[in-house]
């Protein structure tokens, strides 16, 4: 079905050169390929809320160094691979704060396993998130992480940068021409302790 309207449209948008090259690969389209960049949000949500406001409201202290993962609870999401990673990371100054967004089983029992794992932990899970409740995470965090085991692109990462938040990503999808040493760290998944290494590092950017 996707290669009958690939043949049929008069014109395929794709959000980077990688998935460009991947409509070529796969649908053999080429002269109908145009890439348009995924738009920002920026003046979308809400984004009036304080930095102190927003850890006061999620009981945060203002010394913490705060990561945040916001989004779907999925596999491919990596999310156990973040817990354990954070989990090595040393200093009580550290916190993940998980806005999670649960609607099955899978999702439950992350959860339920995240707040076992480490007291340094803050899941605030729900099957929704209002606009206006954005501002409240992604203003409350140092840094948004969000170790994707594969994925194309990112809304997430897109709102954590309309949110002015540094990211650390994998070098995975359209992500490495969305995140560059400007905006945070795009990091090899390949490389052992990929994760780890840029969670530290990330502490030490100004």
């Amino acid at each position: 079905a996707r290669l009958a309207l690939t043949h049929l449209a008069t014109a395929i948008i794709t959000h980077c050169e990688y998935a460009h090259t991947l409509v070529q690969q796969h649908f053999h389209c080429a002269d109908n390929v145009f890439v348009i960049p995924h738009g920002h949000f920026i003046d979308v949500y809400p984004n009036t809320i304080s930095r102190s406001e927003a850890r006061r409201q999620l009981g945060i202290a203002t010394d913490q160094f705060v990561y945040l993962f916001f989004g779907n609870v999925r596999a491919y999401k990596g999310l156990e691979n973040l817990l354990e990673t954070f989990v090595r990371l040393p200093g009580e100054q550290q916190t993940l704060l998980l806005a999670a967004k649960v609607y099955n089983d899978y999702g439950d029992q992350f959860v339920k396993h995240a707040r076992q794992t480490d007291s340094r932990i803050i899941v605030s899970p729900s099957r929704f998130f209002a606009n206006d409740a954005f501002q409240l995470y992604f203003k409350a965090a140092d840094v948004g992480v969000f170790p994707f085991l594969d994925v194309l692109t990112s809304g997430s990462t897109i709102t954590a940068l309309s949110f002015g938040l540094p990211v650390i990503v994998p070098a995975v999808g359209c992500l490495p021409e969305l995140v560059d040493e400007r905006v945070g760290i795009c990091y090899d998944q390949q490389q052992p302790d990929a994760l780890y290494a840029a969670m530290h590092a990330i502490v030490n950017i100004g």
